[in-house]
């Protein structure tokens, strides 16, 4: 990926953490005290620590979806950091720019990412997009 593109997708990753941060803190209470509040404030906090804490003190069912986030985030921003960033982790093909720019935190090209999807396991109402005939 080129320089300048993994520069603003890296911006955006950072406005994207800091959000969710924002919200996560707002959920614990912003109490400044809190030893979980000044670790999600570092600037390169030790993600998987830290969710692992977050899942242990607030319902993860609730908060699963932004810890996630974050965690993608983390690792999406460790990939520009590498020089892997935009890279499919599947095949090593360059994922598409526009794809990237849709979802930022993407790790798979798309034909890499259906494949993923077609392995995982349909659940009971699932929606698909068979037609019906």
């Amino acid at each position: 990926m080129q320089n300048d593109a993994a520069v603003l997708i890296e911006q955006r990753l950072a406005k994207m953490q800091d959000e969710l941060v924002t919200l996560l803190k707002t959920h614990l209470g912003d109490d400044p005290t809190h030893p979980l509040i000044s670790r999600l404030t570092q600037q390169a906090p030790n993600v998987e620590s830290l969710v692992a804490d977050l899942s242990q003190e607030m319902n993860l069912t609730v908060y699963e979806r932004e810890l996630a986030q974050i965690n993608d985030i983390a690792a999406a921003r460790a990939r520009i950091r590498e020089g892997t960033f935009g890279i499919c982790a599947n095949c090593k093909s360059p994922i598409n720019r526009k794809r990237l720019d849709a979802y930022p935190t993407a790790k798979r090209c798309l034909p890499c990412q259906a494949l993923q999807e077609k392995k995982l396991p349909k659940l009971p109402g699932t929606p698909t997009l068979r037609r019906v005939r």
